[in-house]
């Protein structure tokens, strides 16, 4: 149970930098946009709304880590693509039960409405509920302490 978590912890951390390592071998011209259409098909183009549940939610995290690394790229060799893709991420946006999925999938939703350049609140993660709907929010930033705070 709690090794089980660590374990699923860790799994996800890998395939999000593996991920990302794929977006970055697509931007420099390694990966063709049928291999990039091929895996983005893979992870999300068979969400059910009926069965939203039947792929894991680590799933939707490497597919947003992917997507948002190379959709300028692929936009403009694939605009059909990406219009279909958009079409299931808003799917999957109003089915999914789980919050953070959601908010991955509407920021995505944010991109493509902002013409694919970030815009708006920087860390969706750290809004409250109560704060999206009104379109409030904050944003949480680390600073070091200053030497007085010591």
């Amino acid at each position: 149970s709690e090794m089980c978590i660590r374990d699923s912890t860790q799994l996800k951390k890998r395939l999000v930098g593996n991920i990302k390592f794929v977006g970055e071998l697509y931007l420099m011209g390694l990966l063709s946009n049928a291999v990039m259409e091929s895996i983005f098909k893979q992870l999300i183009m068979d969400f059910d709304p009926e069965n939203p549940c039947a792929k894991d939610d680590y799933v939707f995290d490497v597919f947003a880590t992917l997507f948002t690394t190379s959709v300028l790229k692929f936009l403009g060799a694939n605009p059909d693509s990406v219009g279909r893709i958009g079409k299931k991420v808003e799917e999957i946006e109003k089915a999914h039960p789980v919050a953070r999925v959601r908010f991955q999938m509407l920021d995505i939703l944010e991109l493509r409405k902002n013409g694919w350049k970030r815009g708006g609140p920087v860390l969706r993660s750290t809004q409250s509920l109560d704060k999206m709907d009104s379109g409030g929010g904050s944003c949480l930033l680390y600073t070091s302490p200053s030497p007085r705070d010591s």
